[in-house]
């Protein structure tokens, strides 16, 4: 392997932890937060914040119309080209639109607060909710351009640094201290909106230390406002259904006035987040490593590099099935009390789905990196399709199962369907060598400590503890024995662990 590819390889792993790192303390703050607003709040408040967010994600989704994606493809692009000036117009020109979109948007919604909150809350008396989280909307929409800058100039740690640890913890210390005031529901959503603004302006700081010297010295120059529209609408549509996958069902429970459901399966889904964790920390700084790449004609390292990220993902996913299986239902139930542990199946079931996007790799990253964004549009109406059929038939007469079934196929089919298309495209293949030994480590490790759990009965908080260091070591030590974990991961993480490039003879 050449020194150059490798050092590449270097920096997308160094990068990739670094936002993995990021994005696990961000969730872990989300799940401590989780335990504590479930034992604050009623079930019942508890489900309007999971509809307040699903409805918040729905509608950011529609308005930026994909230009995050955009931004990050692009600066990339003009990077590679050594043309700051339309960077900095690209990047200008959106942070404007965006500070109108947003304050026109939160106009509508204050305006429109009590028919909302009676067709999706439950009753016009949480209007005022409504309006409180709203605020949180234009903050969204100015971060997310923001943070996609970051990404383009492959500093995935500071779209990290804020997105993941800033926001969290901000979350966390003021929604402690407003639920310890006595404040409930409001209180906490008006402390989620204030860690937005706070985040957001932390993010202008770091774009004027970190970037702003950079683009100043160059003049704006004109930027094909076209070209990138005709690339970014269709992942304004793939992000919509991605969003309608998760937040739909969430919406449709609350619109039957099941809130306490809509609940439930907001949480689940932000425990399977763990693994869609994983896949975002790769794609992010994935999709500008291959654009650069493509761009510079290099399609078999890009290839190569894709099925080694690939591998990382799948390895990490059937590592975090394993122990999801192991731990079992109590796990749930000792962090978010035992009523959200009733329908541990439904949280499998989103698992499984996950794992399936895990195994299919950044594939939708590569599509955008070459451009095909229509192919990306092509799997998310898939997924859409099949969430729409299945959701119609299983979520009236299973609930929370089946909405979690619903999200699980539409996961499945639309990543499947982008897998297959950036193999036909460009010769992108997730799959290697390792990935039946991986499948193989996983269930074996699994079957003999649920054996032993079983057998044994194995139940506490202390034993949970055991279980979980017991399985993670086992697995580890089995992918190392049996080159899951080859030479050139070894060398990778060594290089990572001593801050230097790996040796370039590895292999």
């Amino acid at each position: 392997m050449r020194d150059r590819e490798f050092k590449t390889l270097a920096r997308m792993l160094s990068e990739s932890v670094i936002s993995a790192a990021g994005m696990l303390f961000g969730l872990v703050m989300s799940y401590v937060l989780l335990g504590i607003l479930t034992r604050t709040l009623s079930v019942e408040d508890f489900g309007v914040y999971g509809v307040l967010v699903s409805m918040l994600e729905m509608t950011i989704v529609v308005v930026l119309c994909g230009l995050p994606q955009a931004i990050d493809r692009y600066t990339a692009l003009y990077n590679a080209r050594s043309e700051p000036g339309k960077v900095r117009s690209l990047v200008v020109g959106s942070l404007v639109v965006m500070v109108a979109l947003g304050g026109v948007g939160y106009a509508a919604v204050a305006l429109a607060a009590m028919p909302i909150a009676r067709a999706f809350l439950g009753g016009p008396d949480r209007a005022a909710a409504l309006i409180l989280f709203s605020v949180s909307f234009p903050a969204a929409l100015l971060l997310r351009v923001a943070l996609a800058v970051f990404v383009g100039f492959k500093q995935v740690r500071f779209f990290v640094l804020v997105d993941r640890v800033l926001i969290p913890s901000l979350k966390m210390l003021l929604g402690i201290a407003a639920l310890a005031m006595g404040y409930g529901l409001l209180g906490w959503l008006g402390a989620y909106s204030a860690a937005m603004i706070v985040g957001l302006a932390a993010t202008f700081g770091l774009l004027r230390v970190r970037m702003w010297p950079y683009l100043r010295v160059s003049a704006r120059r004109p930027i094909p406002i076209r070209e990138i529209l005709d690339f970014a609408w269709p992942l304004m549509l793939v992000n919509a259904t991605a969003f309608i996958a998760k937040d739909v069902p969430v919406l449709w429970l609350g619109r039957t006035g099941d809130i306490a459901s809509a609940g439930f399966l907001r949480l689940y889904l932000q425990i399977a987040g763990l693994f869609l964790l994983v896949l975002s920390a790769l794609s992010r700084i994935h999709l500008p490593v291959i654009t650069e790449l493509l761009s510079q004609k290099k399609g078999e390292e890009a290839r190569r590099t894709h099925r080694r990220i690939s591998k990382w993902g799948f390895v990490v996913g059937i590592y975090g099935a394993g122990a999801f299986l192991v731990l079992g239902s109590e796990f749930i139930a000792i962090l978010f009390t035992p009523a959200y542990a009733a329908s541990f199946g439904a949280l499998l079931i989103l698992c499984l789905g996950a794992l399936t996007r895990l195994s299919c790799g950044p594939c939708h990253a590569v599509l955008r990196a070459m451009g095909a964004t229509r192919m990306n549009l092509l799997s998310a109406l898939v997924g859409a399709v099949a969430l729409g059929v299945t959701g119609a038939f299983a979520i009236p007469r299973l609930g929370t199962l089946g909405a979690s079934l619903a999200i699980a196929l539409s996961w499945m089919t639309q990543d499947a369907v982008a897998a297959w298309q950036a193999f036909r495209r460009g010769g992108f293949s997730p799959i290697g060598s390792t990935h039946g030994r991986v499948v193989v480590l996983g269930v074996g490790m699994s079957g003999l400590f649920l054996a032993l759990r079983d057998f044994a009965r194995l139940d506490g908080e202390i034993w949970m503890a055991l279980l979980g260091v017991g399985f993670t070591i086992l697995f580890w030590s089995g992918a190392l024995l049996w080159g899951v974990v080859d030479r050139v991961d070894r060398e990778l993480v060594m290089s990572l662990l001593r801050r230097r490039p790996p040796s370039p003879d590895a292999t």
